[in-house]
């Protein structure tokens, strides 16, 4: 207990550095029923403000202070308790950051921004994912396929390979996405926009995210792993958490709600990286059918991209693109 209340400590003042006045704004704004509008500075200090973001998020991992591996319960736990904290001091900041709308602006409140919103919620949470699912139709035809051919294709509990009770699954399908996704689309879009314009924050936004993820590089030096490996898997990693923050932070925008890129970072999380060498593996047949899954899948996305992302479907009047 000790513990936790100093960690929430560290995290406060953390912040605090940054924005002396940061909480006496909070609770002012708080009356004002939290209506802001956020206008550009600069492009250099939005993103800065981004960056803090990420560094509070991932210096969150590491103030627990346990050496212990990452799947170990107390290295979990913890881990779960300080980003759950740094989800309550992002809004804080944006609070803080956020002007006063005037009678002449369109209000909105914070939560609206930040695309926690039930005007379009049902869709969503439905068609972002269905796009993403499309888009791994390749992966899905061979999960099926390894499922009938283990016979295991009707027995959904033997679907998952970890107990969905478990501290690993909670933070690998709940937690981990939500904390991500509000963190680094929800928190960090309203705050680019205004300056770089919708597309270029599109593209600007996933480096942080990617970059983010280098921490996992660290642990991989600290389990003493050959440095080209770590490397290898650094970019690989970077590359590929970077496309798909792309995708977020396009959803994001088309939609304005956060619900569907929770969805998609879930969905993704499950499925993994698709691999591609298992398709060879089956008989001709079959390697034939994945192998047009995957291109039906890819083909597929690209048209149905836009129309599934419509703004209209989401009642979204936040964002243009």
């Amino acid at each position: 207990m000790a513990f936790q209340t100093i960690t929430i400590l560290i995290l406060i003042l953390y912040s605090a550095i940054i924005a002396p006045p940061l909480f006496k704004l909070f609770v002012y704004k708080m009356a004002a029923t939290m209506e802001v509008i956020f206008e550009c500075e600069s492009e250099v200090i939005s993103i800065v403000y981004c960056l803090l973001l990420a560094i509070i998020y991932v210096s969150s991992l590491y103030v627990c202070g346990i050496k212990l591996p990452r799947d170990h319960p107390k290295t979990v736990k913890r881990r779960i308790a300080a980003v759950i904290i740094v989800c309550i001091i992002a809004p804080i900041l944006l609070l803080y950051l956020g002007q006063p709308t005037s009678k002449d602006q369109q209000v909105k409140g914070l939560w609206v921004w930040l695309g926690m919103r039930l005007d379009g919620f049902l869709v969503a949470a439905t068609l972002p994912l269905l796009l993403t699912m499309i888009l791994f139709l390749g992966p899905l035809t061979m999960t099926v396929i390894d499922l009938y051919q283990s016979n295991c294709l009707f027995s959904p509990n033997l679907w998952f390979d970890q107990d969905l009770f478990s501290l690993v699954f909670i933070r690998n399908f709940i937690v981990a996405p939500i904390s991500e996704e509000f963190v680094f689309r929800a928190c960090m879009l309203p705050l680019l926009v205004p300056c770089l314009g919708a597309l270029k924050s599109i593209f600007i936004c996933p480096l942080l995210f990617g970059v983010a993820h280098a921490h996992h590089a660290i642990e991989r030096f600290r389990s003493r792993e050959q440095l080209v490996n770590i490397l290898a898997g650094f970019v690989f990693q970077f590359t590929y958490t970077t496309i798909f923050g792309t995708f977020c932070a396009f959803i994001f925008i088309r939609t304005g709600h956060l619900v569907g890129i929770c969805m998609c970072h879930t969905f993704c999380n499950f499925m993994g990286f698709p691999e591609f060498q298992h398709i060879f593996s089956y008989i001709k047949p079959i390697s034939a059918l994945v192998s047009i899954m995957f291109l039906v899948g890819l083909g597929s996305f690209i048209y149905l991209l836009f129309p599934l992302s419509d703004p209209s479907y989401y009642s979204n009047s936040i964002y243009t693109l």
